[in-house]
């Protein structure tokens, strides 16, 4: 009983821990977002959203200033979107991206 007590306890806090990483990575993600442009977003979602729509037009915006530059050939940015080559993200942050697009409602919640 006692030992099943103890398992439960390490995973509430566990979670909780977890949780508060999760917090606060979206609080940096929000602080960040804001040097950037104003954005008065409250879910989690619309925080990812914003976020990857300024991005995208980041990205843009440096692939046009590079071929105004000459350093990209016209056709090194046919799409008009700036796809990388790979994304590179530490295991922690890996974990909790899967487990957070995982969730049905995006709230990373069961």
């Amino acid at each position: 009983m006692d030992n099943q007590r103890s398992q439960n306890n390490l995973k509430a806090n566990l979670q909780r821990d977890y949780r508060e990483r999760e917090r606060l990575a979206f609080r940096n993600l929000l602080g960040a977002l804001n040097e950037v442009e104003r954005t008065n977003a409250r879910s989690r979602r619309e925080i990812l959203r914003r976020a990857t729509e300024c991005l995208r037009r980041l990205g843009q915006e440096q692939v046009d200033l590079q071929q105004q530059l000459g350093i990209l050939p016209n056709n090194a940015a046919g799409t008009g979107s700036l796809q990388p080559d790979a994304i590179i993200l530490s295991d922690e942050d890996f974990e909790w991206l899967q487990f957070y697009l995982a969730q049905p409602d995006g709230t990373g919640g069961p």
